[in-house]
């Protein structure tokens, strides 16, 4: 009876001790509840579509099979995407979605690249296509660095995209050549846009502005969609950060730390003095391509003594440029050329220690030193176009603060 009594009593306190926890949680409202409702997650896959990459080595036709369309229905929507893309020639890695209703597929969205996509659907039992822009979240981001061996370095540092860092060197084209001049302690800042798509992170997209400060000396440029409808830099005063010349006739993307290991130039740098070598040597790896710094006319294209395969582009009746020691030449006397355009691909012909452009600037007859001349300030921007391009820039340099 006795043991009975003291059961008893345990199981009452029990009791208690679980109602008085129970009585506090509910009217203290310190104590948390348990979530009635999961979070809803930022992208919310639609449950009716496959959102799938191109696996290696696949054809649009594999591919398919593999997500088993028959294929029939993979003919007619090959066809159907030829006006706007050639689905034979799908990348792997690239994102590529497939709707379904009923289990029927009704619509294919393959990402040509990180811009751009091909929309594939059936409407009133026809495959048509398209073309549209990616839609991305896009917000402006701001990035400061400071340099110290090179900008290709510093910008990783800071968490910019290398895509980015080639867009921001080459809009620099005109102004600093990044594999001479760039000092120890110049310092930059890029307002660029950070895109997200589906709630990940995406590649980032433009350069809108930067600011670059080389040897003490601050340049800008800012990003401008001009009443042609073409996107382009332009500085403080709205003029064309792009100008004549280029400083280098290697694109930037070739001759930064991410792409060669190489010395970032053969034989030493301009060498004032020496009859034998006016010039600068840009070192790269054989078969780079060598580019026009300006617009012109081929003067000479062939094998020249030591600068082996060899192009000279007249410019005007003052400038000329050579380029030496190709491996090929792209282009023939008396032909036109763009700037930027490719006229032939680093070698090492003629008298090379090693797989470089010789480079020459000729002005009025005289070798001089491209990377000290001073080249004149582009137009500016239409009178039209000024004031709106000036409330653009302010509210860049505004958010660069």
């Amino acid at each position: 009876m006795r043991k009975f009594y003291l059961l008893a009593v345990i199981i009452l306190a029990a009791l208690g001790v679980a109602y008085f926890v129970w009585f506090r949680q509910a009217v203290d409202p310190i104590a948390p509840l348990a979530p009635r409702f999961e979070e809803v997650p930022a992208f919310v896959p639609d449950k009716d579509t496959r959102y799938l990459k191109v696996p290696d080595k696949s054809t649009f036709g594999e591919f398919m099979t593999e997500q088993g369309v028959a294929p029939g229905v993979t003919a007619e929507i090959y066809q159907a995407a030829l006006s706007s893309y050639d689905l034979a020639v799908i990348k792997p890695g690239r994102r590529i979605d497939l709707k379904y209703q009923e289990q029927n597929l009704v619509k294919l969205i393959y990402d040509i690249d990180d811009w751009k996509q091909v929309v594939v659907e059936l409407l009133a039992g026809k495959w048509s296509a398209h073309k549209q822009d990616i839609d991305y979240v896009i917000e402006k981001k701001l990035a400061r660095g400071t340099v110290a061996s090179s900008l290709y370095e510093a910008g990783l540092e800071v968490g910019l995209d290398e895509g980015l860092i080639i867009e921001l060197a080459e809009a620099f084209g005109s102004t600093i050549d990044f594999s001479m001049e760039v000092q120890s302690g110049d310092a930059f800042k890029v307002l660029y846009e950070g895109r997200s798509r589906d709630g990940q992170v995406a590649k980032p997209g433009r350069v809108l502005a930067a600011e670059f400060v080389n040897g003490g000396k601050a340049y800008q440029l800012y990003l401008w969609t001009n009443k042609d409808g073409k996107d382009g830099y332009y500085d403080e005063e709205g003029r064309a950060s792009l100008k004549r010349f280029l400083r280098a006739p290697v694109a930037f993307r070739y001759i930064s730390s991410g792409y060669t290991n190489n010395a970032r130039y053969v034989g030493g740098q301009y060498q004032r003095f020496t009859a034998n070598h006016l010039a600068i040597d840009y070192a790269a790896t054989h078969g780079t391509p060598i580019r026009a710094v300006g617009d012109g006319r081929v003067s000479f294209a062939g094998w020249k003594n030591g600068y082996g395969n060899v192009v000279t582009i007249r410019h005007d009746s003052t400038y000329s440029t050579t380029y030496g020691h190709m491996s090929k030449i792209l282009v023939k006397s008396g032909q036109s050329v763009s700037q930027s355009e490719t006229i032939g691909k680093v070698g090492s012909t003629g008298f090379s220690t090693g797989p470089h452009v010789h480079f020459e600037m000729i002005k009025n007859g005289v070798k001089i030193n491209p990377l000290q001349e001073v080249q004149p300030p582009s137009e500016p921007l239409a009178q039209e176009e000024i004031a709106e391009f000036n409330k653009a820039r302010d509210s860049y340099r505004e958010l660069m603060k």
